[in-house]
């Protein structure tokens, strides 16, 4: 079912939707689709940058 249009006619109809129901605009927070949502009239606001930690082993005392 890829590429039928299917998931942005989605996009589109949730968008109306909520127009239609007083939202004056919706954030999506996936910016790793923006072309995706840019086919629906979205425009990129905002990127994020990802921070990565590697956490010590817990010691035997502590526990969740």
């Amino acid at each position: 079912m890829r590429g039928q249009g299917l998931g942005l006619e989605l996009v589109i109809g949730a968008a109306e939707w909520l127009r239609d129901r007083g939202s004056a605009f919706v954030v999506i927070d996936w910016t790793n689709l923006a072309a995706f949502y840019g086919r629906a009239g979205a425009h990129v606001w905002r990127t994020y940058q990802r921070a990565v930690a590697e956490l010590p082993a817990a010691s035997p005392a502590v526990s969740a």
